[in-house]
């Protein structure tokens, strides 16, 4: 008669199976683990950026408070999306906040930093363009159109409030002659939104001296001191710039006399 109790017993001291603390964290954007004291870049339009939390435990997360990021949730457990809140960053400067990610068992706390860049910097890219100097045109009748190797330098005048982009061109025209050129102007950037997402926008004036360049190939008519004007884009950190020298009215293209750069490039 006892060996109902004996079962009982035995079965009452049967282990149940162990399972470790599981925790990881994964960037949505990139696919990617996020590692403790590593740096998630955001780019300077801000938006959602979202995280993956994936654990057996309950966790907790906490954050430097900042007018500019807001972090939900902030406690669960299992599988669970982040969203991270993010305004433009409008000024020169990089900020960042710390986030704090608690495993609520084994109390072990992770930081990772949030780096909200901005939008200085050097980008490389290509540049199209239109004149009435042909030797430098990259598309002509019956051609495939040529790219002009390119670099654009956003960075931060005296000024704290304004920036000077500064886009630097080696010119290969034909004949094989190549030329540099750099074209400094100074102004400040503005938010506009397009569709719905932030976009920077930067528009300024200035003068640029096409003596050298016009002598180079025999154009005497547009030696001188030029108006130059630039409209550009930047979102995703890319940059679109239009940059005209001697334009017609309402930076319409002239053809006997205006010469328009067009780049595209990436930080």
């Amino acid at each position: 008669m006892m060996l109902p109790a004996v079962l009982f017993l035995l079965a009452s001291c049967k282990k149940e199976p162990f399972h470790a603390a599981q925790f990881s964290l994964i960037d949505d954007v990139r696919s990617a683990f996020v590692y403790t004291k590593t740096s998630l870049q955001i780019p300077p339009d801000g938006g959602v950026r979202t995280l993956k939390l994936v654990s057996n435990r309950a966790w907790s997360i906490d954050y430097d408070q900042k007018p500019w990021i807001t972090i939900t949730p902030t406690s669960g457990s299992g599988i669970t999306t982040i969203e991270m809140h993010i305004a433009p960053n409008e000024s020169l400067t990089q900020d960042s906040v710390f986030m704090y990610v608690t495993n609520n068992t084994l109390l072990v706390r992770d930081s990772i930093k949030i780096l909200r860049q901005n939008y200085l910097g050097t980008y490389s890219g290509a540049s199209s363009i239109v004149s009435p100097i042909t030797e430098i045109c990259t598309a002509s009748v019956g051609e495939e159109e040529r790219k002009v190797s390119a670099s654009l330098l956003l960075e931060a005048s005296s000024q704290s409030t304004r920036i000077t982009l500064r886009i630097q061109l080696r010119v290969t025209a034909i004949p094989p002659v190549y030329y540099a050129m750099e074209l400094p102007i100074t102004s400040t950037l503005q938010t506009t939104t397009v569709e719905g997402r932030p976009q920077f926008e930067f528009t300024g004036s200035g003068t640029y001296d096409m003596t050298a360049l016009s002598e180079a190939y025999g154009y005497p008519a547009l030696t001188g001191v030029k108006n130059t004007a630039v409209h550009a884009t930047l979102s995703n950190g890319r940059i679109l710039a239009s940059i005209w020298i001697d334009p017609g009215t309402g930076n319409s293209i002239d053809s006997a006399k205006t010469t328009l750069f067009e780049f595209d490039g990436n930080k």
